[in-house]
This record gives C-alpha cells, structure tokens and sequence, in this order.
C-alpha cells in the first residue's frame, strides 16, 4: 500500500511545481500571502511530526512541497515590491 503515498506524492509535488514555475515564468503573484504563510507554517508542523514517526513519503513530500512554497512566497512578495516602485 505504500505505493499509493508515492503516487500522491508524486501528484502533489507536480501540482506545486507547475504552479511555481507558472508563478516564476510568467511573474504574476497570484498567491495570496496570508494563506501561504499559513501553509508553511503546517507545512513546517508537518513535517517535524513526519520525522519524528519517520514517514519516509511525507518526509520527502513535505520537504519538496515546503521548498516550493517558501519559493512561491519569496517571488509573489518580490513582485508586490517592484509593483509598489
């Protein structure tokens, strides 16, 4: 059965790549601030509790999935900058 966390893994981490480059691609800052910041704050939560019971598929999930994230937050808040000036 734990083929099925790999292939949702895989899923989700496509969903969250795809919309990171589009985000980076095409610069527009679509996400909205407040509910990525909640998002890595679970994200973060997360993933400690998936090292602690040592979920090797949320573990890398999570990892992947945190990454893109916190890069999606940087550029939608670079482009709100350059936006402002």
């Amino acid at each position: 059965m734990e083929w099925i966390g790999y292939a949702a893994l895989f899923f989700l981490i496509i969903a969250w790549l795809v919309e990171a480059v589009d985000l980076i691609k095409n610069k527009k800052g679509r996400l909205d601030v407040k509910f990525a910041t909640f998002f890595i704050i679970g994200s973060i939560l997360m993933l400690i509790y998936s090292i602690q019971i040592k979920n090797t598929v949320y573990i890398i999930m999570k990892s992947i999935v945190l990454f893109l994230s916190c890069l999606s937050l940087y550029y939608t808040l670079e482009l709100h900058k350059k936006k402002k000036k």
